[in-house]
């Protein structure tokens, strides 16, 4: 159940800092790539990582954000940081 409201609340970040990114957000999922179907550049991957440490409280580290290719590989990320 917490990986579901976590991954739910992802794409409400990515909502709000890539509104353009997507025609349909409902049909984002654990395998969808940033760069590739989102087609995040960097600057998308900064206003990201300020987005998810505010919304779930994370502070994180650059090797972290560089490892996030797919939305799965954040809501894994917040999971064992919540630990």
């Amino acid at each position: 159940m917490e990986k579901e409201k976590n991954l739910q609340n992802i794409i409400k970040v990515i909502k709000g800092i890539a509104p353009e990114c997507c025609d349909d957000f409902s049909k984002l999922n654990e395998n969808t790539r940033l760069d590739d179907h989102l087609h995040f550049d960097s600057m998308n991957y900064v206003m990201l990582a300020t987005s998810l440490e505010e919304q779930f409280d994370l502070v994180l580290k650059k090797e972290e954000v560089l490892q996030l290719h797919k939305i799965g590989d954040i809501v894994a990320l917040i999971e064992k940081t919540n630990k």
